[in-house]
């Protein structure tokens, strides 16, 4: 009977060992499995920061390039209004001179056609054309 006993006392520590040994296995598993689950969420992190910079830079940049396409647009609006200013200068020149021109050369053209019409008709008034008519 007490060899049974040291038997059965000897199979109790042996399964309480072995217990425990299950036991610090799984404690150790579960630390590794919760570093792991850390470095993971430090990698989350990391990454969601990297995320947030990338989208905070992506709307600067986009936000810089809307005000330099504004800026180039009012820059070419600009540019169109001198050219526009210039062209309207250009044509009130143009319209001057040929009003001068009308004024000056279009009683003279007058006189020349005048001239050239009644020139052979002296005095009588007609024209060379009426004049082999009749």
């Amino acid at each position: 009977r007490q060899e049974m006993e040291t038997e059965m006392r000897i199979s109790a520590e042996s399964a309480k060992r072995h217990a425990e040994s299950i036991g610090e296995s799984a404690q150790r598993e579960k630390d590794q499995y919760k570093r792991m689950l850390l470095e993971e969420q430090g990698r989350v992190a990391q990454l969601t920061d990297e995320l947030d910079r990338v989208n905070t830079e992506s709307a600067k940049m986009e936000e810089d390039s809307r005000k330099a396409y504004q800026e180039h647009i009012a820059n070419l609006q600009q540019e169109l209004n001198h050219v526009q200013s210039q062209k309207d200068e250009a044509d009130d020149i143009v319209q001057s001179r040929v009003s001068r021109l009308c004024v000056i050369a279009l009683p003279h053209a007058v006189a020349k056609l005048h001239e050239f019409i009644y020139r052979d008709g002296g005095a009588k008034g007609t024209s060379p054309q009426q004049e082999h008519l009749s």
